[in-house]
Parts: C-alpha cells; structure tokens; sequence
C-alpha cells in the first residue's frame, strides 16, 4: 500500500518487481485489498495490445495512514513565534478561535518541572496570560 500511495497509480507488474515478489503474489494481495475497498483499479491504454490495469488507493485506504498534523502545527506554530513573536502567536490563536467560533481557545507551553503556562487566549481574561500555571495532568476547573 505504501507504494501505491507513493507512486498515485501502477500496475500489478511494476509493482512486483519494485517489492522483489512474484506476479501472482502482488495481484492476490490487491485482489483481496479490492474486495476489501483499498483499492481501485482502472484499464490505462498502452501504445499497443490490451489495456493493462493500474490500481490506485481509495479514500478509504488513504484513512489508514497517520495525517501527523500536530507535528505540522506544532512547527508552524514554533516558526510563527520565531519570526513574529508572542503578537504573532496571538494573532494566530484569536484568529484561528474567531474561524471555530469558540468562545475559549488557549495555548500553553511546558516549562521545567512540567508545569504548563498558558501564553496565549481567546476567551479568557488576558491577564491570565503568563501567570497561569498547572502542572501536566492537572485540571483548570
């Protein structure tokens, strides 16, 4: 599957030979994945001959593979305070609360001893900002 996703769509024979197995092997293990909703396959016209078939993931196969996101938004996030500072940072969390509609969105940031420290707000008074503290695990309630 990681090479269908990586490649978008190929055929049962290039397939084989990029995981080093046979023919037979590679096309039992998408027969199965096809009736399992996978993968999909379609006829792709050659120059000449029959039309050999490449096979590609489906939405739901895509569902399996891990998005990561928090590692996208926890250096977006990193690069935003780099280059525009704590405004920055606050224009981000007061925009992105404005997008949700919430009425509370609050960032904190682990200082020794595992105590976080709220640093940024959208909700919550702003002088909570930097003197707010909890240790990990514990509740703001």
């Amino acid at each position: 599957m990681h090479e269908l996703r990586a490649r978008g769509s190929v055929g049962a024979d290039e397939l084989a030979e990029l995981l080093g197995v046979t023919k037979q092997c590679v096309r039992k293990h998408l027969d199965v994945l096809e009736r399992e909703g996978y993968v999909e396959h379609a006829a792709a016209r050659g120059e000449r001959g029959r039309p050999a078939h490449v096979f590609r993931l489906t939405p739901k196969a895509e569902e399996l593979f891990p998005k990561r996101y928090d590692l996208l938004a926890r250096s977006v996030l990193r690069q935003v305070g780099e280059v525009w500072g704590e405004r920055g940072l606050n224009a981000v969390f007061c925009g992105c609360a404005s997008e949700m509609v919430a009425e509370v969105c609050s960032a904190y940031i682990m200082r020794a001893g595992e105590v976080l420290e709220l640093f940024a707000t959208e909700g919550l008074r702003p002088e909570a900002v930097h003197r707010t503290r909890l240790r990990v695990g514990e509740s703001a309630a």
